[in-house]
């Protein structure tokens, strides 16, 4: 039996459902992998808080390859449920947290996207596949990217060759790539086909944008 309501509501959002379901452990509206004890937008709770574990975060201590595919953002509250410690769902980018300094000391947090990144379980996922690419790359001219630290692409790439040589990694942004690829010889993959949510399937690109079907056979 599965409940995921939130603690502070009935009816829950994918936030606070998909740490009940993903890690075991009931949080408040709009929270992401902590527990009721951390409020929304409360900064210094969730960092002082022992951290609830995913169970992908188990299947990887177990010895299991792990991943996500998500038609969503690969930030957004459902597929971050499986590797993020955050007190707001929102906060998928550096650039997004920066509306909130005024609300809350967001000093100590960290973004979503650098936690799928940079951190355990995220950073060990051997697939991560969906939207979302803006809250990963630079903003630049004539870019969707709004990062104001650093490429988390450029991140990815640097993390797998210095901890995982010998191993190979591919960064795709189309369907082409993706379908074109030999998977069988890929160990890491890094495939974000849109700059935020992909397309519902009759509106979308089809030659940029794989299916959630094409993508779960890949993975």
């Amino acid at each position: 039996m599965s409940k995921t309501y939130c603690v502070d509501k009935q009816v829950a959002d994918s936030a606070c459902s998909a740490t009940a379901y993903l890690c075991g452990v009931k949080g408040n509206f709009g929270t992401i992998g902590v527990s009721s004890k951390v409020s929304r937008n409360d900064c210094p709770a969730s960092i002082n808080e022992e951290k609830p574990n995913s169970i992908l975060q188990w299947a990887q201590w177990a010895g299991k390859a792990t991943g996500i595919v998500t038609t969503t953002r690969v930030t957004h509250a459902s597929p971050a449920g499986s590797y993020a410690h955050s007190p707001n769902r929102n906060w998928e980018s550096d650039f997004n947290m920066q509306s909130f300094t005024e609300k809350t000391d967001t000093t100590q947090c960290e973004d979503i996207a650098s936690q799928l990144i940079k951190r355990d379980p995220g950073r060990n996922f051997n697939v991560i596949m969906g939207g979302g690419r803006s809250k990963l790359i630079m903003k630049k001219t004539n870019s969707t990217g709004e990062r104001l630290d650093e490429d988390l692409v450029v991140r990815w790439k640097l993390d797998k060759m210095k901890r995982f040589k010998g191993k190979t990694t591919r960064y795709m942004t189309n369907r082409k790539e993706l379908m074109s690829t030999d998977v069988s010889k890929v160990d890491y993959l890094l495939g974000l086909f849109h700059h935020t949510h992909l397309d519902y399937r009759l509106k979308s690109n089809i030659e940029m944008q794989p299916t959630l079907t094409e993508m779960t056979i890949k993975a």
